[in-house]
């Protein structure tokens, strides 16, 4: 199930959309979804083995946070010498496990926050933008989530935890940075 989500209802009278596009933030179905930007719009898929075959890792991110003087994390790019391409980040932290994987050499290309997890924990919908998308050299997919331990909460543990079962129906991997 593929569906691209507008700013506006199409026109029922002429089945036209109009070209602004926004994302969701929740998942009206209950059925776990995957979103990412697609040029000026953005792609909604059901949390299946397809997605296998998307080329997420290609894919602008779906957010990017503000900069502003005196903010406590730093943003910064990382040049990615496989691809010749500049990887975002948005903490110290995200800096170093970009380092890490680089050095590890087994990651042939990386993307940050490429796509946006809808799913229901509970009662409730929650969205969830993985830090980094990674393929391996051997065709794997991972998941990376990084956050600091000192704000590893209940609530962000059973965040990845959800993650890492929707994960699972896609046939990706999910690894935690702390």
């Amino acid at each position: 199930m593929v569906e691209h989500m507008y700013d506006h209802e199409r026109d029922r009278t002429t089945s036209r959309a109009t070209p602004t596009m926004r994302l969701q933030t929740r998942t009206s179905t209950g059925l776990d979804m995957v979103q990412w930007r697609l040029g000026r719009s953005f792609v909604v898929h059901s949390a299946d083995r397809r997605l296998l075959e998307a080329p997420l890792v290609d894919v602008g991110p779906v957010r990017v946070g503000g900069q502003w003087q005196n903010r406590p994390n730093q943003h910064g790019m990382y040049f990615w010498a496989r691809t010749g391409q500049h990887v975002w980040y948005e903490s110290a932290l995200e800096a170093s496990c970009l380092i890490a994987l680089d050095f590890d050499g087994e990651v042939e290309r990386i993307a940050s926050q490429p796509f946006r997890l809808l799913f229901r924990l509970g009662a409730r919908s929650v969205r969830h933008d993985p830090d980094f998308f990674a393929v391996y050299r051997n065709g794997d997919q991972v998941v990376y989530d990084v956050k600091p331990s000192a704000r590893m909460t209940q609530e962000v543990r059973d965040q990845f935890d959800e993650t890492a079962r929707v994960c699972r129906l896609v046939g990706w991997a999910t690894r935690s940075a702390a």
